[in-house]
């Protein structure tokens, strides 16, 4: 996942309301996307949703969000391609931290064990999909104000460090 660290991505997981974990991929285009849901059936990909957002590391939370939804991703250290995407119902980044720090604390949203480095935020915001999704979905402006949010994530890690 740290090569799409700070990028804008589309992050394809299972619906948490019928998996616990499942799917969790990251595509780093709109034609890689595509490309990946041809290969759901339709069965499958009513279970799957896609996040279009800018993808963070959750150690660094910046303070301000923007208003935009944050999607919690937990990473399986032990299987690529499987994981868990979560909502968040953060409204700042103090509740943000709260709800990272509870699932790490208690680890009960997923059927695997995480650390911290396994946690990732993406900043966006879900994408309607039937059996594929619309071009005309994509949202760049709101893709603009989560990148702000990256770059900011993204100088605190650096100060971190």
């Amino acid at each position: 996942m740290e090569d799409y660290l700070y990028k804008e991505v589309y992050v394809v997981g299972v619906d948490v309301t019928t998996s616990i974990s499942g799917e969790l991929k990251i595509c780093d285009s709109f034609e890689d996307l595509l490309k990946h849901l041809k290969t759901k059936n339709a069965s499958v990909t009513s279970d799957l949703r896609v996040i279009h957002g800018v993808l963070t590391a959750a150690k660094t939370i910046p303070k301000e969000l923007h208003g935009r939804q944050a999607f919690v991703l937990l990473k399986d250290p032990d299987e690529d391609d499987h994981g868990l995407l979560l909502d968040s119902e953060a409204e700042d980044y103090i509740e943000l931290g709260e709800e990272i720090k509870e699932q790490l604390d208690t680890g009960e949203a997923a059927s695997f064990f995480f650390e911290i480095e396994d946690v990732f935020i993406v900043y966006g915001y879900e994408m309607t999909l039937t059996l594929s999704v619309d071009e005309d979905d994509v949202d760049d402006d709101i893709i603009e104000v989560c990148m702000s949010i990256s770059n900011e994530a993204k100088k605190l890690n650096r100060e971190e460090d």
